[in-house]
């Protein structure tokens, strides 16, 4: 019997759905070639990664591209003694049409970590080829013990030699602040037994915990000379580093070294130590896909063109698959190839691709919603002409994501009134943002908590007033956006901006009316 998908308060818990075919895992090297990844795939003792980034940043394609890839894995030792084994859960925000929902709203009164941990117990039986009737989905009407689940996990992973989770979009659940910190709670009590999990989410969360800092001491002249420390080093402390279990003077240490002295060759100092070891991080290990990387977005965009235009670049982008092909030439296409020398790009093509990776800002979703309009387009002189309005495509893209996060809650007088609470504090607090003279710096978070506690102390009903209290209000007021605002620390300071700049001209130049008429 299969196990219908969970559903709490506007989020299922679901298998992973069909990878979009726009984002292929070559556009994602920047991460599966990455040392953090790499490092996390075969750690051990097991570690938790964070991936962040906003909406449109690909972080459910590459979920489930991960999910493949260490399938991959798995498949490679099926003759071992034990095999590795890949879990995942993917929550989703619940689509209001759905008229299965309603089928199963009696879960709502089992624990959601309690479901969580039904799902991953359902996939080990279903790997395990253990008859589903022996352990039926939990329900309110069967007595529930989440010790014995949890030690039913334990002694079923034994089974396995590595296993790995990816968990896509947590933060899904930060509107109900319990069944997000309890769902926490688990995903840390699983990392104990040895799962290395693997979280995306649209925001970091617990920016007040304390972080390393390079142990390097610089000298004025590698600072002159062009070498200085990780960003993050200046900017709040970091999230990853290389670390020496002994300082320079042979004492208990750790020694901390940054990525950016790590590469240039520094150490603790003490040659007879062996090169350091990228730390086992007590925190989770973020890495941020806010902004892809210039030549991912270079071959995307590239790719996209050219599977509707024709192939008028020299060489094929990376992301093209074996069974994919290119039309002939269109018209557009035409243009995009140089009259003077066959086979290669114009002028005009370099400066499109070019304008493309540009406006998209590293987003893959906005990239592919201007490719819209550029595919839509008469003539050359078209596309690039300069337009003071978003494209249409990118204002559906904000109004859907407005409307699901923020609108729905707000407007939905049968929500409880946590979710209503802080779906108002994200409908103030992106107004305040969106409405900053500057859309690079943003506001400063101190800034932003005075004027959203004047707006609450105007209009009482708002009841936002004990989010914004104690060291948890930036993870408050970034979480309850739900990835619309993005955050930058340094200094202890945090400064809060839109997630992508046209968004910030979306909400400045008031696009959306229920942004601009407070909503409330």
């Amino acid at each position: 019997m299969s196990l219908p998908s969970r559903v709490v308060r506007g989020v299922t818990i679901s298998s992973p759905g069909p990878v979009p075919p726009t984002l292929t895992q070559r556009f994602f090297d920047y991460i599966f070639d990455s040392l953090e990844y790499d490092r996390w795939k075969k750690s051990v003792p097991s570690r938790l990664l964070r991936l962040v980034g906003g909406p449109g940043s690909g972080k459910t394609s590459f979920a489930a591209l991960a999910v493949k890839s260490l399938q991959d894995i798995d498949q490679s030792h099926h003759c071992h003694q034990k095999s590795p084994l890949v879990l995942s859960v993917f929550f989703k925000p619940l689509d209001t049409s759905d008229t299965t929902a309603a089928l199963h709203q009696e879960q709502n009164a089992i624990p959601f970590a309690v479901q969580f941990l039904a799902e991953i117990e359902k996939q080990l039986d279903d790997n395990l080829q253990i008859n589903s009737e022996f352990s039926p989905p939990p329900s309110p009407q069967t007595q529930i013990d989440e010790t014995a689940i949890f030690n039913n996990i334990r002694f079923k992973l034994f089974r396995f030699s590595d296993i790995w989770l990816v968990v896509d979009d947590l933060d899904c659940l930060w509107c109900t602040r319990k069944e997000y910190r309890e769902v926490e709670e688990r995903l840390e009590q699983l990392r104990s037994l040895g799962i290395r999990v693997l979280i995306t989410s649209r925001t970091p969360f617990k920016l007040r915990d304390n972080k390393a800092y390079c142990d390097v001491k610089l000298e004025d002249e590698f600072k002159e000379g062009g070498h200085r420390h990780d960003d993050e080093h200046d900017c709040g402390g970091l999230v990853t580093w290389w670390e020496c279990d002994l300082d320079d003077h042979g004492n208990d240490g750790p020694f901390y070294i940054c990525q950016n002295c790590n590469k240039a060759g520094f150490g603790c100092g003490n040659l007879s130590h062996p090169p350091p070891e990228l730390t086992a991080n007590p925190l989770p290990v973020m890495f941020d896909i806010n902004n892809a990387p210039e030549p991912s977005m270079k071959a995307l965009i590239l790719h996209n063109l050219q599977l509707e235009h024709g192939q008028f670049w020299p060489l094929e982008p990376p992301m093209m698959s074996e069974k994919e092909e290119y039309p002939p030439v269109s018209c557009l296409g035409r243009r995009l190839l140089s009259s003077n020398t066959p086979g290669e790009p114009s002028r005009e093509a370099s400066d499109l691709v070019d304008r493309l990776v540009q406006l998209s800002n590293g987003n893959p979703s906005i990239a592919l919603c201007i490719l819209e309009i550029v595919h839509q387009a008469e003539s050359l002189d078209a596309v690039m002409d300069k337009k003071d309005r978003l494209p249409k495509t990118v204002v559906e893209m904000f109004d859907r994501l407005v409307g699901s996060q923020i609108q729905a809650r707000v407007v939905d007088k049968e929500l409880p009134r946590e979710m209503r609470t802080r779906a108002a504090l994200a409908l103030h607090a992106i107004q305040i943002v969106g409405q900053a003279e500057d859309s690079f710096f943003g506001v400063d978070f101190e800034t932003l908590r005075e004027m959203l506690l004047e707006d609450s102390g105007r209009c009482a009903r708002y009841g936002y007033e004990e989010l914004l209290e104690g060291d948890e209000a930036v993870d408050e007021v970034m979480g309850a956006a739900g990835g619309l605002l993005a955050v930058r620390s340094g200094d202890g300071n945090y400064d809060v901006t839109c997630f992508h700049p046209d968004f910030y001209k979306y909400v400045n130049e008031r696009y959306n009316e229920f942004l601009t008429g407070g909503g409330l």
